[in-house]
């Protein structure tokens, strides 16, 4: 998909006009031939010709949608290939989770300090099954992460939540002392969240 996108705009703008205009052309004139042929039972050169004119104006405006979606979605694209390349290179542990609790992405630093693939912890649930034993720890932890469960719902949860500290237990059954946060993802992720973990193992 992001390679036909790319591909796309690397075609000039005339070129895009010419594919919509054919394919406008295409379209428009048999339905405006077999309408008049339907109504009026014969086709006319000057009925065919306002289907021409009307195809040119439908190509325009289809040219010009389609230009400014590819740069749109190419943008987007973009971006996040950018915020990934960032929150994997971070040297913190991060963790990004839905408010319904799914784990959608972990980075190379949360991996190496816990050995948790995202097919371990697929969930805030499975997190915690795995890396808290006590259930004083599943508590502090459970009241840290905004999620929209019944049981998991903060008062205010779009609120960043000062750190606490946790005892995490690794996937080799190692204990990482850990300062633990929660923070809310700006506006165009209102869903997401960020979980960050501070190694403080001596």
């Amino acid at each position: 998909m992001n390679s036909v996108i790319a591909s796309l705009l690397g075609k000039s703008r005339r070129v895009l006009w010419l594919v919509s205009t054919c394919l406008s052309i295409m379209l428009t004139l048999p339905i405006v031939a077999m309408m008049q042929l339907i109504l009026e039972g014969k086709v006319t050169t000057n009925y065919l010709l306002t289907g021409f004119v009307a195809a040119l104006l439908v190509a325009c405006a289809i040219s010009g949608l389609l230009i400014h979606l590819l740069k749109t979605l190419n943008q987007l694209h973009q971006d996040n290939q950018y915020l990934n390349a960032l929150i994997n290179q971070c040297p913190v542990p991060i963790a990004i989770y839905q408010r319904s609790g799914e784990i959608t992405y972990i980075n190379a630093e949360f991996t190496r300090l816990f050995g948790y693939l995202i097919d371990d912890i697929p969930s805030i649930a499975a997190f915690l099954e795995k890396a808290c034993s006590d259930k004083n720890t599943k508590s502090l932890l459970e009241r840290l992460l905004p999620l929209n469960s019944a049981s998991n719902t903060p008062s205010h949860p779009d609120v960043q939540l000062a750190p606490v500290a946790l005892d995490i237990y690794t996937k080799n059954q190692e204990t990482k002392s850990t300062l633990v946060s929660s923070a809310k993802m700006n506006a165009k992720h209102n869903d997401s969240q960020l979980l960050v973990c501070f190694d403080i193992s001596d």
